[in-house]
C-alpha cells in the first residue's frame, strides 16, 4: 500500500504539479512589478556600494541580520509615509495654526511665559492635525480667542449679577466662587449607568469641583422607563424645586413622571432622546441655589430630525444643560 499512488505519502503527480503551479500563480499575483527600467542591484553591486572588495562580514550581507533588500525597505518606508499621509486631513479652508508668538500674546505675556503656560510642555499640546473629515477644525474656521477677550465675553466674570441667579452676588469677586459664594453646581444622572462603561459620578463631581473651584453636588438619579415606544422621565423632585412659586409648584409632584420626546430605530434597538424635551424637565427641577444643573446620560441624543446625533445642548439663560457620555 505504501507504494500505491494516492496512498501514504505518494500522491498523483499531476495533482502535485497542479498545486505547485497554483502556488506560484498566487505568489505572482501577490507581487507588483517594479517601475519600468528599474533593475534590482546584484550582490556584487551591493558589496561594492557598501565598500567591500571581497566577501563582506555577515552583518553587512543583504538578507542577513538587520540588512534587507533595499527595494523592499524603500517600499515599506514609502508605504508608511502614504499611510501617515492618508491618516491626516486638511484644516478647514482659511484656518491657520497660531504661531508661538500669537499664543504668547493671547495668554497675555510679553516675554517668555512660565513653563506651565508654554505650548508643547507638560500642560498644553500643540493643536493636532485633523484625522477625520468630521473633526471640528476640518470643518470650521476658528478665529481664536485671547484670554482678555474670554474674560470680557464670559457672563460669569461680569461685574453685574446674572438675572437668573438668586444667590448673594459680590461684584468685586475675582472668580465664580467669590462672586457667587453660596452657589453650587449640580449634576443629575439621567438613566442607567453601568460600572464598566460609564464614568464615575464621584470622580466627575470631584473633577468639576476642582476645575471650577466651586461646590458640586449630585441630584437623585432619574430613571428612563420605556413604555410602548415612548420614554418616560421618572424621578424624585428636589425639595428646593418644591419650594418654588405656587404657579410652578402645581406642575410638579413628589414623584414626577413625564413623557420625553424620542425616536427609536425601526428594529427597536437604538433610542435617542430629544434634547429640548430634557431641558424642559431640567428647568422645572433646578434647585434654587444652583449656578447650573447638568444632566448626564448614557442614552444617545438628537435635536432636530436631520441630526444623526448631538453630544449635548444647553439653555444658558435657564442654567440647564444635558450631555451624553456615550461616545467617551
Amino acid at each position: 500500500r505504501e507504494f500505491q499512488v494516492g496512498a501514504g505519502r505518494l500522491i498523483n503527480s499531476c495533482t502535485h504539479m497542479s498545486r505547485r503551479r497554483r502556488r506560484k500563480d498566487l505568489e505572482r499575483e501577490a507581487t507588483v512589478s517594479f517601475a519600468v527600467g528599474f533593475r534590482l542591484p546584484t550582490a556584487e553591486q551591493c558589496r561594492k556600494a557598501i565598500g567591500f572588495t571581497g566577501t563582506p562580514p555577515r552583518e553587512f550581507q543583504v538578507g542577513a541580520g538587520r540588512l534587507i533588500n533595499s527595494c523592499t525597505h524603500m517600499s515599506r518606508r514609502r508605504r508608511r509615509k502614504d499611510l501617515e499621509r492618508e491618516a491626516t486631513v486638511s484644516f478647514a479652508v482659511g484656518f491657520r495654526l497660531p504661531t508661538a508668538e500669537q499664543c504668547r500674546k493671547a495668554i497675555g505675556f510679553t516675554g517668555t511665559p512660565p513653563r506651565e503656560f508654554q505650548v508643547g510642555a507638560d500642560f498644553f499640546s500643540p493643536i493636532p492635525q485633523p484625522t477625520s473629515i468630521d473633526d471640528w477644525l476640518a470643518q470650521y474656521k476658528e478665529e481664536g480667542q485671547t484670554y482678555r477677550k474670554f474674560l470680557t465675553e464670559n457672563p460669569w466674570f461680569s461685574s453685574r449679577k446674572r438675572k437668573s441667579i438668586k444667590q448673594t452676588f459680590i461684584g468685586k469677586g475675582k472668580n465664580i466662587r467669590e462672586k457667587y459664594p453660596d452657589g453650587k453646581i449640580y449634576l443629575l444622572p439621567l438613566g442607567d449607568f453601568s460600572d464598566d462603561s460609564s464614568p464615575s459620578f464621584d470622580q466627575l463631581m470631584n473633577y468639576a469641583s476642582v476645575f471650577f473651584n466651586t461646590p458640586v453636588q449630585s441630584l437623585p438619579a432619574v430613571k428612563l422607563v420605556r413604555e410602548e415606544g415612548h420614554i418616560k422621565w421618572v424621578g424624585q423632585v428636589p425639595p428646593s424645586a418644591m419650594s418654588s412659586p405656587p404657579s410652578k409648584r402645581r406642575k410638579l409632584s413628589r414623584s414626577q413622571q413625564r413623557r420625553l420626546l424620542c425616536r427609536i430605530s425601526e428594529d427597536g434597538g437604538h433610542v435617542q432622546l430629544q434634547v429640548n424635551s430634557v431641558l424642559t424637565q431640567l428647568k422645572q427641577v433646578i434647585p434654587d441655589d444652583a449656578l447650573c444643573l447638568v444632566a448626564l446620560t448614557m442614552t444617545d441624543l438628537y435635536e432636530e430630525r436631520p441630526d444623526l446625533f448631538v453630544a449635548g445642548m444647553a439653555a444658558g439663560q435657564h442654567r440647564v444643560a444635558v450631555g451624553h457620555t456615550l461616545l467617551y
